[in-house]
This record gives structure tokens, C-alpha cells and sequence, in this order.
């Protein structure tokens, strides 16, 4: 048996059913036609840290232990933010590690949060935060060496461009060559080999969005933007011509997964400030009128570095790479020495509420946090007219596992229409600063299989992300380790003969504490400035 498994970062039916509408995807259209296909429910937080990282382990990200790009502690002192985030960091085993480990061939490409690389029974080339083509990135080391012109992410330091203009060239110029060379170095690496498991991820999705989706849905929608559009049609073409040849490499008799690990939709137009909120409320207070001033003053510098012209921004960006880093990591440190800590029962923690109510006993604790619940979900934006909330959860019903104090204690869902703000000394409603993303992640990512064990189906429905480590393994006939979260989805399934009842097995963790590893401080900044230009710190 084989399987390939083909990622495609921020994968998404409003893009791609589209696409291959117009005829410019025509091999996923077939391989959608083929076998199974659904909305793939993303976890919580939506970013490629948390989402590809539930992917490879099966589990929640209070089992894994990734929420953000970087750590996150909850101090007595509100939120810390800590290093950047690597393969070490992940708690839980693999899926190529357990096929690996029951004798099967792996050959495992461009995987998000991989680096450093682990050793599996075959090569692994890592993905999304590898520092550079110079490290050890790959498995085993010398494969690095018959890897041909290979890079792994695009180049979003060029400080040469002079216009909005050259950039979006820039980004699809960079693409285009990245996913042309990683497909040449794949199916070079195909033909030394019979792979039991292959996976590849294209993460250059990820980035086309993020900068043109503005581009994207007008050119979709005939309702404006077209100077750009046909290129990021030829990319389409060129990601639908590379899947294919992925397929047409592996065969037929290849069971196939081509999966996402978030959707996508349009970068949200207002923002909604928690802290601001829970001032209002009295449940966080400054330290004194002074504070407050100087606050507010961080907030409005951030917001005018974000609001600065495009140009502006090219001209002096290392200048103002180095202002942005410093409010992102000190500023926020600064605005938390400037609270009243003792006071204060509630802060923004990440994509929530962290509480301060562990001196109160549980049904008053209960009733805070259904107040809270209620009066978020009921707020509307003076300036809007909508609603900015559409559900606050509490932790425990949103993650499991060993990890999951490193979540807030409510969840708070924005709508489609709002982002939860980062930025200090915000008020509560405000409009979105002008910043070059125009693409934002959303939970509903894709999931289609297809192949001689999969049943032609169609559309189904209730498909998490999660589901897709533990339905590999049975089609593998492999044991499912005992802490998944995700199920295996047996309706899209063939079964050629008797079933028998699947054992829960305990696999040891790819990787342990004292096998941790830290990025060097040159590579750790300049992980920082690739990250911050995605939107992502």
C-alpha cells in the first residue's frame, strides 16, 4: 500500500472551487471528483503553528503543547511572551514516525514546524521555520547536499523594492520559482525510491493569500483588481500542474489525501479590544492616570508605524523593523508593568480571557464567567451596528491535555467582520490599521481523498483536521495511539474484508525535554521579522 498526502497551507474552497471552475485547476477538480471531499475544521488558534502541529500528532493543542509561533506563559504579571517555537517543542509522535517505526518507508517535505529535523525511517526536508538553506535542515544531514537550487520559504526581507507594485511581482516571481524547484526536487527524490508514505506541503498558498487576496477575490468576482490576477492565475495553474504531477508519479493504486491546515477569507476591517473592554467593565485597572497616558501613546506609535504609506515603510524598513520589534516585545512587557496587577481579574491572554478568580470558590467562579459570556456576546459596535463576538468558551471545552493552562480561560470568537487587537492602549472599536495582508486565516480548511480504499462519496460533513492522522493509520492497519482527539472517518473507507475491533497502543514521544532545541539569537530575529511580516507576532 502507498499513500500520498499533499498539503496545501491555507488551503481553501473559496479560492480553489473557483479556480477549478474557470478550468484552471483541473487535476484537483478530478481528484475532488474522484473520491471524498470536506470542510476540514481547523483547531484553535488558527495559525500554521498550532494547526500543523495537530496534523502530524493527532492530538489538540493542549496535548502538543503549540499555540502560537512563540511560547506563551501566564504570569502574575499578565502574558509573557517567550522564544520562537521548533520541532522540539511539540509534545506527542508523529504520524511518519509510527509508520516508520512499523517498517514503512517515509519521505516527509516542507512540513511546518519540523526543524530540526528527527530522524525517521526515510528523509524529512523540514518546512516553515528551518532558520535557512545553511542549516541541518534535512534527514538524514548529507541529503541537503543532493537537493537541487532548494529553498524553503520565500524571500520577505528584500528591502530594494520600491513600490506596492514590484512587491506583489516580487511575491509571485518567488513563488513560482519555489514551487517549480521543490517539485523537481521531489519527484527526483520519487524516483529513487518506493515510498510507503509520502507528504509534501506547498506553503507558498499561504503567503499568495495573505498579500493578495484583496487581488484574488475581485479577480474572482470580475469586480475589480485584474492587473495581477492573471499571475495569480498562472499560479493556481502552476500548484494544480504540480499536484498532478505528484499524483501521476504515484500511481493509481495510491491512496491520496490532499488536505489544509486553515481556510482563508478577507483580513477583518475592525478590531475589538479585550483589554479595553474589561477597563470598561471594571476587571483591569492602570496603576494610575500617568499610566494610562503613556499607554495609550504606545498604542497610537504602533498604530502609525501600521498606517504609514507603503512606500515610507520600504524606504526606512530596517529602521523600523527594529521600532516594531521593540514595541511587539517590549512595549507590551512595558504596558504590563503599568497595570495594576492586584486589582485586575481579567487580561487578554492570547485568543481569550485569562482570569484572575482563584481565590473565589467555584460557583461564584461559574457565575463570572457566565456573565462575561454574556455581556461579550451581546456587545455591539456603536460605529458598526454588528456584533463583534459570536461565542466565548470556556477552556475545558476547547482543549485537553497537559498544556492547556497555556490557553486563556474563555476562548473568545470574533466574527468574520472583527480581529481581537494586539495592540496596546487600542480603544475598544476601532478600525483595522492599514497594513499590507489583506488575507486572514479562517477555521474551515479543505480535506479530499481518493484512491482504491477510499469510497467515491462526494461532499461529506463533520471532518476536523484532526481526523486525518488517525483514518491514515487504519488504512494502514496500524494501532491508533490512546490519546488522539481526532476520529477515524471509517464512512469514506472501503473495507475488503472483516473488521476487527482497533487496538489503542502507547508510542514513546519523537523528541524529550532533554533533547530540546533552541534557535541561536541571529537565527531566533530573523524568525522574528519573517514571522511579524506574515501577521503572525
Amino acid at each position: 500500500m502507498h499513500v500520498l498526502t499533499i498539503g496545501i497551507d491555507g488551503g481553501t474552497f473559496k479560492t480553489l472551487q473557483p479556480m477549478m471552475d474557470l478550468g484552471i485547476m483541473p487535476r484537483l477538480k478530478e481528484a475532488m471528483a474522484r473520491g471524498t471531499y470536506a470542510l476540514a475544521e481547523s483547531v484553535i488558534p488558527t495559525n500554521s503553528a498550532a494547526a500543523w502541529s495537530s496534523i502530524m500528532t493527532g492530538l489538540n493543542p493542549g496535548k502538543h503543547g503549540i499555540f502560537y509561533f512563540n511560547e506563551l506563559e501566564r504570569t502574575e504579571a499578565g502574558p509573557k511572551w517567550g522564544r520562537i517555537v521548533n520541532f522540539s517543542s511539540i509534545h506527542g509522535t508523529t504520524l511518519w514516525k509510527i509508520l516508520g517505526d512499523h517498517g514503512l518507508r517515509v519521505c516527509v517535505v516542507n512540513v511546518p514546524i519540523t526543524y530540526p529535523p528527527e530522524d525517521v525511517n526515510g528523509i524529512l526536508i523540514s518546512g516553515l521555520l528551518a532558520p535557512s538553506e545553511s542549516s541541518n535542515y534535512t534527514y538524514p544531514s548529507e541529503l541537503r547536499n543532493d537537493l537541487v537550487d532548494y529553498k524553503i520559504d520565500i524571500n520577505l526581507m528584500d528591502e530594494d523594492r520600491p513600490s506596492k507594485e514590484d512587491w506583489y511581482k516580487h511575491i509571485l516571481r518567488e513563488v513560482t520559482e519555489i514551487t517549480k524547484v521543490r517539485n523537481r526536487n521531489v519527484i527526483s527524490l520519487l524516483k529513487k525510491e518506493d515510498w510507503d508514505f509520502v507528504m509534501v506541503v506547498y506553503r507558498e498558498t499561504d503567503d499568495v493569500q495573505h498579500f493578495l487576496w484583496h487581488v484574488i477575490s475581485q479577480g474572482l468576482s470580475k469586480s475589480g483588481e485584474t492587473t495581477y490576477f492573471p499571475l495569480v492565475k498562472e499560479y493556481f495553474s502552476l500548484l494544480d500542474s504540480s499536484i498532478g504531477e505528484l499524483l501521476d508519479r504515484m500511481g493509481e493504486e495510491t491512496d491520496t489525501f490532499i488536505i489544509s491546515d486553515h481556510g482563508f477569507d478577507a483580513m477583518p476591517t475592525r478590531i475589538f479590544d479585550l483589554d479595553s473592554w474589561a477597563r470598561s467593565r471594571e476587571l483591569q485597572f492602570y496603576r494610575s492616570g500617568y499610566a494610562q497616558i503613556r499607554i495609550t501613546a504606545l498604542g497610537l506609535i504602533r498604530k502609525i508605524i501600521s498606517n504609514q504609506n507603503f512606500a515610507e515603510i520600504v524606504k526606512f524598513v530596517s529602521q523600523e523593523r527594529k521600532v516594531a520589534n521593540t514595541l511587539e516585545f517590549g512595549v507590551v512587557k512595558n504596558k504590563d508593568n503599568l497595570i495594576n496587577w492586584q486589582r485586575t481579574l481579567a487580561f487578554k491572554f492570547g485568543d481569550g480571557l485569562a482570569l484572575k478568580l482563584e481565590s473565589m470558590d467555584d460557583a461564584r467562579m461559574y457565575s463570572i464567567k457566565q456573565a462575561i459570556r454574556k455581556d461579550l456576546i451581546s456587545m455591539v459596535d456603536p460605529g458598526e451596528k454588528s456584533k463583534p463576538i459570536t461565542d466565548v468558551v470556556e477552556r475545558d471545552l476547547v482543549y485537553k491535555g497537559p498544556f492547556s493552562s497555556r490557553a486563556p480561560d474563555l476562548v473568545v470568537i470574533p466574527s468574520a467582520k472583527y480581529k481581537l487587537s494586539t495592540i496596546p492602549g487600542t480603544k475598544m472599536f476601532e478600525n483595522s490599521p492599514k497594513i499590507e495582508l489583506t488575507g486572514e486565516h479562517d477555521r474551515h480548511g479543505i480535506f479530499i481523498a481518493l484512491g482504491p480504499n477510499i469510497r467515491r462519496s462526494g461532499q461529506i460533513d463533520n471532518v476536523s483536521i484532526l481526523d486525518f492522522f488517525p483514518t491514515l493509520l487504519e488504512l494502514f492497519n496500524i494501532d491508533l495511539p490512546s490519546d488522539l482527539d481526532g476520529k477515524v472517518l471509517q464512512s469514506i473507507l472501503i473495507q475488503t474484508g472483516p473488521k476487527e475491533p482497533r487496538r489503542l497502543a502507547e508510542y514513546a514521544p519523537a523528541m524529550t525535554a532533554k533533547s530540546m532545541t533552541e534557535f541561536s539569537r541571529s537565527e531566533e530575529e530573523d524568525l522574528r521579522e519573517r514571522l511579524s511580516r506574515l501577521g503572525y507576532l
